[in-house]
């Protein structure tokens, strides 16, 4: 038996109609579950690592291992996150454009708040054409 463990990434969801959802957010992956589905993916996230391979049959773990419900090593996860974050961040074949309509936000940022700058805001007009570009 590997030694699997529920994912950091993983929530348990029950709305407000008790539709029961577990969601991964590190893969997207959202499961609607029945009652007892869901009550094997909250012994399986109380316990913090697969005990009893009974509570799933074999086709559901290996889409529980494929969605990363269940992984070996989650800090292998995040690590391939902070690797996808950097390409993104140093990649040539995209442009990031963060768009501050005003610097009256509370973040105090040094580059904001320099002695030399003085608060401005974007006007309605330009605000509205960045708006229609996406």
């Amino acid at each position: 038996m590997q030694n699997l463990h529920w994912s950091r990434y993983n929530f348990l969801v029950k709305t407000k109609d008790n539709t029961n959802y577990l969601y991964n957010s590190y893969s997207n992956c959202l499961i609607r579950a029945d009652e007892a589905l869901f009550s094997a993916f909250r012994t399986l996230s109380d316990a913090g690592e697969l005990n009893d391979e009974s509570l799933f049959s074999e086709d559901e773990l290996e889409y529980l291992k494929k969605c990363y419900v269940l992984t070996e090593d989650d800090d292998t996860l995040v690590e391939i996150l902070h690797t996808h974050s950097m390409a993104r961040l140093f990649s040539r074949k995209t442009l990031v454009l963060t768009v501050a309509p005003t610097r009256s936000c509370n973040f105090a940022c040094t580059y904001c708040f320099e002695k030399w700058r003085r608060s401005s805001a974007m006007t309605d007009e330009t605000e509205e054409r960045l708006c229609s570009l996406s």
